[in-house]
């Protein structure tokens, strides 16, 4: 909701994995520009947020051996649309660390990382030129 109420990205489609009505794999195959924004488990600190491109984008699931549902899924998806020969030509990952679960910081630190988060959005759209 953050995201799709600042944005002014033309053709922008949003989806949560978890409800999407068709499958990853075809969602994947089916665009030029893929931007996923998920949990990061690079074991950074806390609520960081970094960003993971192109073959860095690759290579980053292709080693994260997570068993997160959320994370085969994607691994998968990739790797499948990748044999066939249909990765999007630009794609991105942001990634966010998990946030400090401190009662006290923990509305503050989700509202910033988000913002961050989004933020880096709008970079990569606007280097992307979409």
């Amino acid at each position: 909701d953050y995201l799709r109420n600042r944005s002014n990205i033309q053709n922008l489609e949003l989806l949560d994995s978890n409800s999407c009505e068709k499958n990853l794999e075809e969602y994947i195959e089916s665009t030029e520009q893929l931007i996923v924004i998920d949990a990061d488990h690079a074991h950074v600190r806390s609520d960081a947020v970094h960003v993971y491109e192109g073959f860095e984008m690759d290579a980053f699931i292709k080693h994260n051996k997570s068993d997160n549902t959320h994370d085969v899924a994607l691994r998968e998806a990739l790797n499948t649309a990748s044999r066939r020969g249909r990765l999007p030509r630009h794609r991105a990952l942001v990634g966010i660390q998990a946030v400090s679960t401190e009662q006290n910081s923990r509305e503050l630190n989700i509202s910033l990382t988000i913002s961050r988060a989004c933020q880096k959005v709008f970079e990569i759209t606007e280097n992307w030129k979409i």
